[in-house]
């Protein structure tokens, strides 16, 4: 409930505070509020659905909704953080089942939590005109960083051609923090001599099929030697220090249903092999 404060002016500690109408200071919510269900609802297995959801406030902008993760056994269900759209208190909030058999929500279950109005600095302005209200909201918008001057110094061989090139570049310029000026931020691994041995058979059996090129770089990431239970080795390269300066892409969970659907009313199906693969 909101209490109406009359428009008037008040001194504390010689400090003026100026109180307003209600309508006149567009309020802010800032608190967490529970997303309920509106109906029941089944969600197949390994799959994600967005299902429809309420809160209490008859709120209406964006959201952010907060991770939520059940590992009850037999009910194994994540709510992942997502930006989402509220319309006068309602909203579509993913769910994804992690289990492999459907997942059951009854009416009004509570399913995670939502920031409102957290994300972006908006100003509001408020503007009377014959006894109507119109609010205007601005948000800064983000400027994107400027790549270092090094980026337009690459040097990229005639080999390439101007179309390689100009897509070679975006690429550079959307990741170059993995590209740094420091050399000899990955060092190789110590191995026996009959190890390298095994290394050196590999990259030229590798470089002999067009699959590598020599490169003066000095990013380089490390060779590792598994054994097999046969007794062979596995040619694998760690890239986990890559991994930390790469900021990977995040792309939306398919619906397995959907793929399945794809799939209807197709007579051949074709199956690929690797010579050599590892995960």
């Amino acid at each position: 409930e909101v209490e109406e404060i009359p428009e008037e002016s008040l001194n504390v500690s010689d400090e003026l505070i100026e109180m307003y109408e209600e309508e006149s200071t567009p309020e802010r919510c800032r608190a967490g509020l529970a997303i309920k269900l509106i109906d029941s609802v089944s969600i197949p297995g390994d799959s994600m659905m967005f299902v429809a959801a309420k809160i209490q406030r008859k709120f209406t902008g964006n959201g952010v909704v907060k991770i939520n993760r059940c590992s009850h056994p037999g009910k194994e269900w994540m709510v992942p953080s997502a930006v989402v759209q509220i319309k006068k208190g309602k909203l579509k909030v993913p769910i994804v089942n992690l289990q492999s058999g459907p997942l059951q929500f009854k009416r009004r279950d509570l399913i995670t939590m939502i920031d409102i109005d957290l994300d972006a600095e908006v100003t509001m302005e408020t503007k009377k005109a014959n006894s109507l209200i119109i609010c205007t909201a601005t948000a800064e918008e983000s400027v994107p960083k400027p790549c270092p001057s090094w980026v337009q110094k690459l040097r990229l061989g005639d080999e390439l051609s101007e179309e390689e090139k100009i897509s070679l570049l975006a690429v550079i310029k959307r990741r170059w923090r993995c590209f740094p000026n420091k050399e000899g931020q990955i060092a190789p691994y110590r191995v026996s001599r009959y190890e390298r041995e095994i290394i050196v058979d590999e990259v030229a059996k590798m470089m002999r099929a067009g699959m590598i090129r020599p490169s003066s770089s000095p990013w380089s990431a490390p060779v590792v030697l598994v054994r097999k239970k046969n007794g062979s080795h596995r040619f694998c390269i760690d890239y986990r220090r890559l991994n930390l300066v790469t900021k990977r892409d995040v792309y939306p969970l398919p619906l397995i249903v959907d793929v399945f659907d794809r799939l209807s009313g197709a007579k051949f199906f074709s199956s690929l092999d690797l010579a050599s693969g590892y995960l």
